[in-house]
């Protein structure tokens, strides 16, 4: 436990160095959970899976979380699903203050559309927001003036991940050059999209709790002095479990092997709006 946490720490400290900060979000629990980071000025644009909508005397809980969630974006707009429909927004951010407009959704009837109209509702009362700081790090959205909250947890799926570091000991750090030549891509289905330097590949993905298995299949071609397409495969290839932190995801090899943190870039089909009566 203390190596890991070394090399969490070292992997953190490379990576703030470099282009990016990390503070404190979505993690799954365990071992491998992260030690508390600095609060954070802007909700990460991962996608943010539905928990629960709770009250003093009350709490609704979809069956699937995933057909209620909302993604923020840094231009001051969200996209969400609303059970079998697409919305879109504007919302307004400052400091812990968060306002966001009705959405603009799409109009199919859908099944078991009970919770829909909790959930509208709710974004539209939406009035702050914080990260959880209690071990399940949710997303927290404070409803209105009373004592009424939407816990949100994150997700893979809908952004790209670039890597920026991987800690494997003291003297282990290793950092790409330019992240963007280094991605992997989480499908609703489970599929990949990989890109490794000149090379791409595909995959799947299989998640229990907060282990994971990827199998990979990349094309191997030379990609000059420099590449670090070695070391990724590597990474991809023996995770065994990981974590999402402040719209960072760690991945872990086993036996303290080491630590590859990735950083969340939207994917470019992620950022469309929904437009009414469609």
């Amino acid at each position: 436990m203390q190596r890991r946490n070394f090399l969490r720490a070292s992997a953190i400290a490379a990576a703030v160095a470099g282009t990016r900060s990390l503070g404190q979000a979505v993690t799954a629990q365990g071992d491998s959970t992260p030690p508390a980071t600095p609060s954070m000025d802007a909700i990460p644009p991962i996608v943010w899976n539905l928990v629960s909508i709770d009250d003093d005397e009350d709490s609704k809980a979809p069956e699937d979380g995933q057909i209620y969630s909302l993604q923020f974006f840094d231009d001051g707009s969200f996209s969400a699903q609303i059970n079998c429909n697409t919305a879109g927004g504007n919302y307004t951010l400052d400091g812990e203050s968060l306002k966001i407009e009705a959405p603009v959704s799409t109009l199919v009837a859908c099944e078991d559309p009970n919770i829909d109209r909790l959930f509208v509702d709710s974004l539209a009362s939406v009035s702050a927001w914080s990260i959880n700081s209690d071990g399940s790090d949710q997303l927290v959205l404070q409803i209105g003036a009373e004592d009424q909250v939407m816990l949100l947890t994150a997700g893979l799926t809908n952004v790209v991940w670039q890597w920026q570091t991987f800690a494997g000991g003291p003297n282990q750090v290793v950092a790409p050059d330019d992240p963007s030549r280094y991605s992997i891509e989480f499908k609703d289905d489970d599929s990949l999209v990989i890109h490794a330097d000149c090379n791409s590949g595909k995959g799947s993905a299989t998640i229990d709790g907060n282990e994971i298995d990827l199998k990979v299949s990349m094309t191997k071609k030379a990609c000059g002095e420099g590449s670090y397409f070695d070391q990724y495969f590597e990474i991809l290839d023996q995770a065994s479990s990981f974590v999402i932190t402040s719209g960072n995801l760690y991945l872990d090899l086993p036996m303290d092997g080491g630590e590859a943190i990735f950083v969340a870039t939207l994917a470019d089909s992620s950022h469309d709006q929904a437009t009414p009566g469609s």
